[in-house]
Formats: C-alpha cells, sequence, structure tokens
C-alpha cells in the first residue's frame, strides 16, 4: 500500500487464502495499492474507506500486458462485494488508448462462460465505488447465444458509485437482471 510496490500477489493471496475458510472480508487502509489481475472468488467482500483507499492499475509497457484489476470469467461466482474503494484504471498510461487500439480490460469484469450455461453470475454487489480514468469500468454478463441472453445474471447491484473520466462504457451489461441506481457519471464516452 506505498502506491509504488505492485500489490496484486498479496491481493491474491488474501483471497485464496479466504476461499479456502469458506470466506471472508479484506479491510483495506486508507493508501494507494497498486494492483491488477485479481481474480474474485465467492463470498468474499473487499472493504476499504470511503475516497482514502485506492487501487491502482500499474503502468503497462506494452496493450499485452493489459489486464482487468478484478475479475472473475467463465466460472460460477456468488455473494461478492466490492464496497469503499477507489479504483483508478490508469487509462492515461494503457497502451490501447495511447495506440488508438479497442481496448476489452475492465476495471471490474465480472461474467459467466461464453460456452457453459450452468455456470451462474449472482449476488454482487459494488457500492459507494469510485471508478476513475477506466477503459470498461464495470463489466457484468451473463451466458447468452447469438445475441439473446439465455442465463441471466441474478441479484447484481451496481449502486452509489461514481465514474469519471473514461476511455470506454463506464457500466457494459449483457443481462437484464442488474440494478445500476444512484451513480454518478463525469466526463465518460459511454454510461451504459
Amino acid at each position: 500500500g506505498d502506491g509504488v510496490t505492485n500489490d496484486s500477489l498479496a491481493f491474491k493471496k488474501a483471497i485464496n487464502y479466504l476461499d479456502s475458510v469458506g470466506g471472508g472480508k479484506i479491510l483495506l487502509y486508507g493508501k494507494t495499492y497498486i494492483a491488477d489481475n485479481i481474480e474474485l472468488k465467492s463470498n468474499i467482500t473487499i472493504q476499504g474507506i470511503y475516497g482514502k483507499t485506492i487501487i491502482k492499475r500499474h503502468n503497462t509497457l506494452s496493450s499485452e500486458e493489459i489486464t482487468d484489476i478484478f475479475y472473475s470469467i467463465n466460472k460460477s461466482i456468488s455473494n461478492v462485494r466490492i464496497e469503499n474503494i477507489v479504483i483508478d484504471g490508469n487509462y492515461q498510461n494503457d497502451m490501447h488508448v495511447k495506440n488508438n487500439e479497442k481496448a476489452y480490460n475492465g476495471e471490474i469484469n465480472i461474467r459467466s462462460s461464453q460456452t457453459d450455461n450452468t455456470q451462474e453470475v449472482k449476488d454482487i454487489v459494488i457500492d459507494s465505488v469510485i471508478i476513475k480514468n477506466g477503459v470498461q469500468g464495470i463489466v457484468v454478463r451473463g451466458y447468452f447465444e447469438g445475441g439473446i441472453i439465455v442465463k441471466n445474471c441474478s441479484n447484481v447491484n451496481i449502486n452509489n458509485c461514481k465514474f469519471i473520466n473514461h476511455f470506454g462504457n463506464a457500466i457494459f451489461t449483457w443481462s437484464n437482471k442488474v440494478r445500476i441506481t444512484n451513480n454518478v457519471f463525469e466526463n465518460v464516452k459511454k454510461n451504459l
């Protein structure tokens, strides 16, 4: 949390430990953490101090290095909370943006498999999170075929968040069971 050292491994170890004991809460101090490529797992809360806990993507050297900050892709996930933190996507130093390329990385990316419709994304809460300098902000999607949603996410709530200076979408969802309430969008190319 010194704003210089890459803290990704520490996040991964904490999440893996909580996953091994059935879940729990990671409480973060009001510091700046450099981190990305952190896999979310079920039954875990990540909680900071509103406006003071910052998780920032590291500067990247090439577009191949770009990853999501938090992600859960191609698997079932449930009972996850992310609250009271600032996520800085650091897109000014994202080679996709510098090269004017299409960018798909997100600050928070939660989606089920596109090949296995038995997977579920449910009971996800993202509350009082400030996401700034983002590329794809929050991505939530269920299983779809031919542009038709076959299996939705359920009970996904994005509340009281603030999206500032986004290169792409602030919120991107392929589901009709996501509640988006009381959010603020400033200098965003695409809100939803």
